[in-house]
């Protein structure tokens, strides 16, 4: 399951992924080796169940890093076993606007328009969509204007 942090779109991702199957890995693709350790730490005290993996990549890539990680899997994956069925989780925010769809997700685009198609694998969209806000009382003059 790719991640960019931890905020409630990866917690749902988590919980989805821990549906799915038992043994699940969170994969960060980072090119700053000292943000990557405080998510770590982050990612300990809040998901100390679900094992982090740090992909390093220099120029800021997703897609090629996340293929070769799960390339590097298979390849460790016994002979003699019959090849499993990945599945890779990806969360995603649902836009609430139409021109926040060309803001958001356009890596999570890139990255399932390269997994379609590998052998064994399935990717899983998690849509999170941000509740919307609470909206407040109005204040006097506001309700005294509106009469």
């Amino acid at each position: 399951m790719p991640v960019p942090g931890i905020n409630r779109a990866v917690v749902q991702a988590v919980n989805v992924a821990r549906s799915i199957a038992p043994d699940i890995r969170a994969v960060l693709i980072s090119d700053e080796p000292e943000e990557a350790a405080r998510l770590r730490e982050r990612w300990e005290r809040q998901l100390p169940q679900v094992p982090l993996v740090i992909v390093e990549s220099p120029y800021r890539a997703l897609v090629g890093p996340m293929l070769a990680y799960l390339d590097v899997l298979d390849k460790t994956w016994p002979e003699d076993k019959e090849a499993p069925i990945t599945f890779v989780v990806i969360p995603e925010y649902v836009a609430r606007h139409w021109w926040e769809r060309i803001l958001y997700n356009q890596s999570a685009n890139r990255l399932r328009s390269a997994l379609l198609g590998r052998p064994h694998t399935v990717v899983v969209n998690v849509p999170y969509r941000r509740e919307e806000e609470e909206r407040q009382e109005p204040s006097p003059e506001e309700s005294r204007s509106a009469d």
